[in-house]
């Protein structure tokens, strides 16, 4: 597994391929950092001693969750490489101090108010990052970054640029104080994973969750489920959903869809989940107009 990994994710540098799909996998490229505001979207939540099950991508997510003291992280992807890029944040956090951490995983810089592509790979910076990478997660990390430059970058990661303030106000682990916290207890930290994607997610799960989060997953169901036939996918959707559901504890909660602008409700498929039972739209900043939104899902009487 780790040599296809490791020759998979040449490819995808290399621009021999921008995605390598599988049965129940999607080499694709990376995002460095979350794009959602997650830092005010799970203040809506109690995590405290929480079983949680959650998309891993940019692993921004489970940093968070874990500084807000859940007691366990099982997540999921239908891109393997997140699995590798966890390892490597994490160990980059026990290396590196928060304004070179965020240095070294964003992908570009502002020059006087433009934004311009790195032109080197901070070498050293990587070579402190693997005294905390052990096994594959080290062998897979030198393989990459021996190939990796200025070039090919962005065949591997998203593009990145947001500013330091701005990572901060929407990630809890970012803050100065937080970041410290995180880098002298993630020692402890560990998630199980999870490949595969989401319309086969129920054939994996072996215990129950008080929180689930999927984040903008609902936005890409056309290409999860093969069709644009809006009712087929809603159908298949809420039918995952069902099933997922049984490995909810009573109360539990489903963060089910992040929405980058909360008047995107209305849109076909957002307005097909909120006619979900018990499930409800909320504005995560109330007193803006292009506020980010999120449909959250409890089966108890009230919610939120």
């Amino acid at each position: 597994m780790l040599e296809n990994d490791i020759n998979y994710a040449k490819k995808i540098i290399n621009g021999e391929y921008s995605e390598i799909i599988g049965e129940y996998t999607q080499f694709r490229r990376i995002f460095p950092f979350s794009n959602e505001n997650i830092k005010t979207y799970f203040d809506l939540v109690d995590f405290e001693d929480k079983d949680v099950l959650s998309v891993l991508a940019s692993s921004d997510q489970v940093f968070d969750m874990f500084l807000r003291g859940t007691k366990s992280i099982d997540t999921f992807d239908i891109n393997p490489l997140c699995k590798y890029y966890f390892y490597l944040k994490k160990a980059a956090i026990l290396a590196l101090e928060k304004n070179d951490f965020i240095d070294f995983f964003t992908t570009c810089k502002n020059n006087a108010g433009y934004y311009e592509l790195k032109k080197t790979i901070n070498k050293e910076m990587f070579s402190e990052i693997t005294k905390y990478l052990k096994g594959d997660y080290l062998i897979f990390w030198d393989e990459i970054y021996k190939i990796l430059n200025e070039y090919n970058l962005l065949n591997f990661y998203y593009t990145c640029h947001s500013e330091v303030n701005e990572l901060v106000n929407r990630t809890l682990y970012l803050d100065d104080t937080n970041y410290k916290l995180l880098k002298k207890s993630i020692n402890s930290f560990d998630i199980k994973f999870i490949e595969c994607n989401f319309k086969n997610l129920y054939y994996f799960l072996d215990k129950k969750y008080d929180i689930m989060y999927f984040s903008n997953i609902a936005d890409y169901l056309i290409s999860t489920y093969k069709t644009k036939n809006y009712e087929l996918i809603i159908y298949r959707y809420k039918r995952d959903i069902e099933k997922i559901k049984t490995f909810l504890n009573y109360e539990g909660i489903i963060l089910m869809h992040y929405l980058y602008n909360y008047h995107h409700k209305d849109q076909t498929i957002n307005r097909a989940i909120l006619n979900m039972s018990n499930t409800k739209c909320i504005k995560l900043m109330p007193n803006e107009t292009y506020s980010p939104g999120v449909i959250i899902h409890q089966d108890i009487d009230e919610i939120y």
